[in-house]
């Protein structure tokens, strides 16, 4: 059994160093250092239900302790024990990123579906009312189109919009059931609502989660990940 040298704390993202003070979740088995845990008043994988203060600590000890003790074993995980333990969350700006990536893919399809529609209407400018309107009509299914494809069939079923692909990062629901196209049609439309509703404050919520996961992401239980 390898010792908790070496491995990354969950909440830091920092990996544990030999000296270092480690608390042991009891329930997932995650080493964290004692800071982390103090600090965020229990385990701090998410989805883990470890129970904050001594209840939920297997063990106390300096990391140098730990590696010397050849035959320690961690707890089994309960049947509510996340299987995200051990992954490595994405941050908001590879998030930013994946998003200005998909956004630009849907703005360039638009553009050339507008104006492939005004030279198809015989207009040299595209901007007299008619034709306006026409392309509001036109490119409003493009949109429909991209929400659909990126964010609902291909987080549906793969983890990964095309801008997510690109950063390597994916979509995962933190109880380890395969994501499906209609979690992913509810997590989108309701980053869209809090999105629109609450503005700079819901990606504050990103920003400033530990695990970077925002409203959405806590109330329909998924999390976004690095790609392996």
């Amino acid at each position: 059994m390898d010792t908790v040298v070496g491995r990354t704390c969950p909440f830091c993202q920092f990996p544990v160093k030999t000296g270092d003070e480690v608390w042991v979740c009891s329930q997932c088995g995650m080493p964290h250092h004692a800071s982390c845990w103090r600090e965020n008043g229990g385990c701090t994988t998410f989805g883990c239900r470890g129970h904050p203060g001594l209840d939920g600590v297997q063990s106390i000890a300096t990391a140098g302790q730990m590696a010397a003790r050849a035959e320690t074993t961690y707890p089994a995980p309960r049947e509510s024990t996340t299987a995200l333990t051990g992954v490595r969350y994405a941050g908001f700006w590879p998030r930013v990123a994946a998003r200005m990536i998909d956004v630009t893919i849907a703005l360039v399809a638009t553009f050339v579906i507008g104006i492939g529609f005004t030279a198809w209407t015989g207009s040299d400018s595209g901007v007299d009312a008619t034709v306006g309107g026409a392309l509001f009509v036109t490119c409003t299914p493009a949109w429909l189109m991209w929400f659909l494809v990126s964010e609902v069939y291909l987080v549906g079923t793969r983890g990964q919009s095309v801008g997510r692909m690109a950063v390597r990062i994916k979509v995962v629901q933190i109880d380890g059931t395969p994501m499906t196209c209609w979690t992913a049609f509810r997590r989108a439309l309701l980053e869209l609502l809090l999105a629109s509703t609450t503005y700079a404050l819901f990606y504050l919520s990103v920003a400033t989660h530990p695990q970077h996961c925002g409203w959405h992401d806590r109330i329909m239980n998924t999390a976004v990940i690095h790609a392996r």
